[in-house]
This record gives C-alpha cells, sequence and structure tokens, in this order.
C-alpha cells in the first residue's frame, strides 16, 4: 500500500478509505468469510493480490501480520507455513514442513485456518508458476459449498412515527451503496422530508419509494428505523402487527427499560439488533449510534445554554472595558459531556467538569476544560463497558454538598450523567438551585431519563428561583439533517458487518458485536443483559 488514501470497490461498495481503514475492512470481511465457509489463501512477494469475491485487492506483509493476530484474537486456529517468519510471530506457530514448496516457486505465506465451532480443516494451494511482474492471485476455495447467491434483500426505511422524531435511518448517499451493493432500497414517501432528504433524492439514488406503510413492511426483508415500535412511551407498538418471523431490524429500541416492549418485539419472531447495546470496543466504532447521538446532544445543549444566558461567552475587551468569559460547569464527562466541553470551550467560556470516573480526566484536559476532584471515596466507577456506575446514596448526598460550591460559581450547568439502564441520577437539589446566581442556566440532558435536577420538567423550559432550566428530550432530533448522516453511517457499518458476501444475514454468535447487540431471534430474547434485567423486574 503506496498511498495514504484509496478509492475502495469492496463487495460492490465503492468509498474512499484510508490505509488503515483499508486494512481493518479487509480483516473484518475475511475474518466473516473464513467463519461463514473456512478458508485459506496464499500471498506470495513483498506486495500481494488477494482475490476475494471477484476483486482483487493489493495487501502487503505488514498488512498480512496485522490480520494473522486478528485471526489469533478471534479464536481461530491459524498455522502459517514459512519457517524464516516464525520468529516474527509472537504467538504459536504451527509450521509446515518447507519442502511442500516447489524448487521454482516464490518465497510465499500460507495459512490454514480452522473454524472451531464446525471443525472446518481448509487447505491450502500455492502457486508454482511466478507471475512476470512478481504478484501472484490465489482464489478462497472453501471446503464446504458456498451459500448460493439468492434475490437481493430488500431494505425498508419507514417513516418514523414517535410524534418529536424528525430523524431518517437511511440518507440518500447511504441508499445509493446498498443499491450498488445489490440490495433494493424502499423508502417510505416522506420519511426524509423533516431531515431535510425530500424522495426526489432518494429516487435520484435508485430507491423506490412506497406510499403505504404496510406495503413497505410487508415488503422489506430488513428495516432501518430510527426508534423501533414502543422504543420510548411516545412511540406507537402498531408496526408489530406488520412484522414477521426471520425479518430483520436495526433500531434504537431502549430494551434497558422498555421492557414491554422488548418482549412484544420478540413475540413477532424478528430479528432484531438494538443500537445501544453495541460494544464500545474499537472495532464497534464505526456502528456506535449512541455515541454519535450524544455528541450531537453534547453540542446543541451549549447552543441552547448560550441562547438563554444573558451573557456572552467569550472574553472581550472593548473600547467599554472588558467583558469576563462566562462559568461553565459540566457534569458526567461522557461523549455528551465532553463534546459540551470542546464547545464551550470553543465558544470562548471558561469550562470545567466533573465525573466519578478518574480515568476521564486526561480527557477532559484534552478538550480545554479544567477536570473537578472531589475527596470522595468512589469503589468500581466505571463498568467493563465503559460506563460510569450507580453510586450509593450517602455517596450522592456528599457529592452533592461538593457540588454545590461549584454552582453557586456558575452561570451555565450542563448536566450529562447517566447511568445505562437506569433513571438518571438526581445530582442538582432544589436547594443547590437556589444558591445559584441570579439568570444562570441549567440545560438538563437526561431529561428523558428523569434528570439530573430535581426540578427539571422533561420537554419544557421553566424558571425556578432565578433559574432558567431547560429539559430537552430528543436533541439529536433538533439537528436531524447531520443527525440522520451519522446514524446512517452507523447503522449501514452494523448491517455490514452481520451480512455476508453475498448480502445475506449471518450472525456469527462466537462474534462480539454481534452477540452484543443482538436483541431477540426466532421468537426469544437473546441477548444475556436484557434477559437478567427482564427475569429481576
Amino acid at each position: 500500500m503506496l498511498k495514504s488514501a484509496y478509492n475502495l470497490e469492496f463487495f460492490g461498495i465503492r468509498r474512499a478509505v484510508t490505509e488503515r481503514a483499508l486494512e481493518d475492512r479487509l480483516i473484518e470481511r475475511l475474518r466473516d468469510f473464513i467463519l461463514e465457509l473456512g478458508c485459506g489463501f496464499c500471498f506470495i512477494g513483498r506486495q500481494h493480490r488477494l482475490t476475494l469475491g471477484r476483486k482483487e485487492y493489493f495487501i502487503d506483509l505488514l498488512f498480512y501480520h496485522r490480520f494473522l493476530k486478528a485471526l489469533v484474537a478471534f479464536e481461530l486456529k491459524v498455522g502459517p507455513f514459512e519457517p524464516e517468519y516464525a520468529g516474527k510471530m509472537d504467538f504459536y506457530l504451527n509450521l509446515l514442513n518447507d519442502k511442500e514448496r516447489g524448487p521454482d516457486d516464490q518465497p510465499s505465506i500460507g495459512v490454514i485456518l480452522c473454524a472451531e465451532k464446525d471443525d472446518i480443516e481448509v487447505e491450502y494451494a500455492l502457486r508454482t508458476k511466478a507471475n512476470p511482474i512478481g504478484v501472484a492471485t490465489y482464489e478462497l476455495q472453501p471446503r464446504l459449498t458456498a451459500r448460493k447467491e439468492g434475490d437481493p434483500m430488500n431494505i425498508g426505511v419507514p417513516k418514523e412515527s414517535c410524534p418529536d422524531e424528525e430523524r431518517v435511518a437511511l440518507v440518500p448517499s447511504a441508499a445509493a451503496q446498498l443499491i450498488k451493493s445489490g440490495h433494493k432500497v424502499l423508502v417510505e414517501a416522506g420519511a426524509g422530508r423533516s431531515a431535510g432528504y425530500p424522495d426526489r433524492d432518494y429516487g435520484a439514488a435508485g430507491a423506490l419509494i412506497v406510499t403505504q406503510r404496510k406495503d413497505l413492511f410487508e415488503r422489506a426483508d430488513f428495516l432501518f428505523m430510527v426508534r423501533g415500535p414502543g422504543a420510548t412511551p411516545d412511540c406507537s407498538m402498531d408496526d408489530l402487527r406488520w412484522m414477521r418471523p426471520g425479518q430483520g431490524l436495526i433500531a434504537f429500541l431502549n430494551p434497558l427499560m422498555s421492557h414491554d416492549a422488548a418482549r412484544a418485539l420478540a413475540a413477532t419472531g424478528v430479528t432484531a439488533l438494538a443500537l445501544e447495546l453495541i460494544p464500545r470496543i474499537s472495532r464497534a466504532q464505526s456502528m456506535d449510534a449512541l455515541s454519535s447521538m450524544a455528541s450531537l446532544a453534547g453540542y446543541k445543549g451549549v447552543l441552547l445554554a448560550a441562547n438563554s444566558l444573558p451573557k456572552i461567552f467569550p472574553l472581550m475587551m472593548t473600547a467599554a472595558g472588558s467583558l469576563m468569559p462566562a462559568k461553565v460547569f459540566v457534569i458526567g464527562a461522557g461523549v455528551t459531556g465532553l463534546q459540551a466541553c470542546a464547545t464551550a470551550k470553543r465558544m470562548g467560556a471558561l469550562v470545567s467538569a466533573y465525573d466519578i470516573r478518574p480515568a476521564v480526566k486526561e480527557q477532559v484536559q484534552s478538550v480545554g476544560a479544567q477536570f473537578v476532584e472531589f475527596a470522595l471515596p468512589v469503589t468500581e466507577a466505571e463498568d467493563r463497558r465503559g460506563y460510569a456506575r450507580a453510586q450509593s446514596d450517602e455517596f450522592y448526598r456528599r457529592q452533592r454538598e461538593e457540588m454545590g460550591k461549584i454552582l453557586a460559581d456558575s452561570d451555565v450547568v450542563m448536566a450529562t450523567a447517566g447511568v445505562p439502564g437506569k433513571k438518571a441520577p438526581v445530582l442538582i437539589t432544589e436547594d443547590m438551585v437556589k444558591g445559584m446566581p441570579p439568570r444562570s442556566v441549567i440545560v438538563d440532558l437526561m431529561a428523558d431519563l428523569g434528570g439530573n435536577c430535581a426540578l427539571t420538567e422533561p420537554g419544557r423550559t421553566v424558571v425556578k428561583y432565578g433559574v432558567t432550566l431547560i429539559g430537552p428530550t430528543n436533541l439529536p432530533s433538533s439537528v436531524a439533517y447531520h443527525a440522520s448522516q451519522m446514524l446512517a453511517r452507523n447503522i449501514t457499518a452494523l448491517f455490514d458487518h452481520i451480512t455476508d458476501m453475498d448480502g445475506r444475514l449471518s450472525l456469527h454468535m462466537k462474534e462480539e458485536i454481534t452477540v452484543n447487540t443482538l436483541l431477540c431471534r426466532d421468537g426469544e430474547i437473546v441477548n444475556e443483559r436484557v434477559r437478567e434485567l427482564l427475569d429481576s423486574s
């Protein structure tokens, strides 16, 4: 790989990618293909051509090493031959006899792979005649019969039914990529209009506009939605009547809190993946819709505060004297809080932030904010998914005492502290609000989960004790154009991850992203985390 960026056509999808992104994508798709079929392949020379899915790709030796390590991390048995490379590998090598290579063959590296769950052993092949330019081609030769290509998958994009939802799950540019991959995209008439994507743009991208909602659900093999049926109390569950066994769904489903809706969805027999459950690992970053939307909420929340505060954010030196910058205090340093810090800092405010997780101190400082530390004993502040853990009532009492001193000297408070699957902890009491400066502002970004402030009224802006309390719900929907772009990329990345080379649904139940994200299948809730919550409720 000699260039820093490429126009890659991979399984019918053309996109501009960086070298590292190209390698990551090849690793992911090769791994999926191996799990699906079991296959071996061979690389020859310093720059190699790999034939995969009737396409040829050039890769280098460094990528080969990274790929082998990725396979080992995925618990696949790997055994390369070529003894001279043994010293470069930091994991167990099962070397083959060097006499397997003929005297006229080029030096080569090959692999034998075995998928443990099916005990599939795959033979290797080696080119016996060198290509004049030193590049050899080796087509994947599975031992098992490959899945036959069927009809293209119909992907349905219905118009969102929740009253305050302006976003759409798929934008025209993403629809065009899916169509180029061989799928058919069905879009309900008007689905993207509120987000700034008219029907004509979808039509120009090759999508079919469907006027009847029932018709779309009946024709779709897979559904892309922003919020699924019953995900929130104001979301209708009427769409469940049109869903059928085997149909796929990707959406925000809120299964950690909307238990009845999760049970009802599972009863339809659909294969549903909840965007909230995507694990926070590097391989899943392109699919992490929760973080995408949280970032937008943090940005827009600061704009709401700036619009309500009777002060300007930056330091301003004028002929009439100097105007001091506003003081912004951010509670919670997750994705939402960090974006709030960064936005307020760019607007010129003095920004400080607090989080019970000491590990986020460097992240807060990296966006230009000061990290506030309280002398409080914290045990297990962070869970294995990277989210904050709920603490004891005594901890929260002492935390409020310390925090009250900060609030008394703040112009703006951005409340972003939440625990996944639970109501937001109340961190700002009525007495703390009374002690804040007149005309100061609290933006409670946890309003839809009950709020971090005891006086928050979800969906409303009120004034209490001279303090403006803003309780926005579904803030990402207020910037629906870009929110839909980000969400479409997250959803298509997840969809690409769970489909095979022919575009058919292919769920690997030993793979971390799939296991964590899959909510229900074949009439049952299969997600272990959700099942534990349902059993205890």
